[in-house]
């Protein structure tokens, strides 16, 4: 079984699909886009260009100064939903978070990305523990509130999903999203999750349960829904009749 050290830490950029015999042969390629590659050391860095303003890569130790003023900014915002703001009250703890988060590469668990829009920290997206043997792993994600509504998020959890599936080889993606909250569960309905189901008070939010939603994607799903664009955008010539 291959670990996250022997995959190219990348995202799927391109797809060729050519004609055969009337029908399609799919050919996806796995290109790296804008990938950091450190190479000769221990660590491969991830960094993934969205757009022209838009791009993620992996946090490191000098963005705790911003990534900790991005969520004092956001404190109410951020807390409606996420647990661990009243755990956040200065750098330092970012810092600690940072260093967990490093760690967790190190251990080949996955890793965090910061979203970055026009050299700014708008958010964060990235795995929980990736359970190798099972082949799966889940994904985090919230952005700040001046960010929202423009597509942001979902162009960030697909690069991580696309990533998981082609360069990962994993099997299985699940997202866990509380009730209430419409727009984290917007992100896996958007990208074609199934819903599995409801876990009833699944988590304790400051002073209260919260049920999560949880939705999944399989790779052979994924595989099929890049397939399905590809034949969208590539429409097969209609084939000639001997005369």
């Amino acid at each position: 079984m291959r670990t996250l050290e022997e995959h190219a830490l990348v995202p799927i950029n391109s797809a060729v699909a050519t004609r055969r015999k009337g029908g399609f042969f799919i050919s996806i390629c796995f290109v790296s886009h804008r990938a950091a590659m450190l190479r000769g050391t221990k660590k491969t860095m991830f960094s993934h260009r969205l757009s022209d303003q838009y791009s993620l890569r992996e946090i490191a130790l000098g963005d705790a100064e911003e990534l900790f003023a991005v969520c004092d900014t956001n404190r109410t915002y951020l807390r409606r939903w996420l647990p661990w703001l009243d755990r956040t009250r200065t750098p330092s703890d970012t810092c600690d978070f940072i260093q967990r988060a490093l760690r967790q590469h190190e251990n080949k668990q996955g890793f965090q990305a910061v979203i970055v829009v026009q050299s700014r920290i708008a958010g964060l997206v990235g795995y929980h523990r990736i359970d190798w043997e099972n082949q799966s792993t889940s994904l985090g994600y919230w952005l700040a509130g001046e960010f929202q509504g423009r597509g942001l998020m979902t162009m960030s959890c697909r690069a991580l999903i696309d990533h998981a599936f082609a360069a990962l080889n994993l099997n299985r993606m699940t997202i866990a999203c509380a009730t209430g909250n419409t727009r984290s569960r917007a992100i896996p309905q958007r990208l074609g999750f199934t819903h599995e189901g409801t876990l009833r008070d699944a988590e304790w939010l400051y002073d209260r349960y919260v049920d999560h939603e949880v939705y999944s994607q399989l790779q052979r799903e994924w595989q099929a829904r890049i397939i399905a664009q590809l034949a969208a955008q590539h429409p097969a010539a209609p084939t000639m009749k001997s005369p």
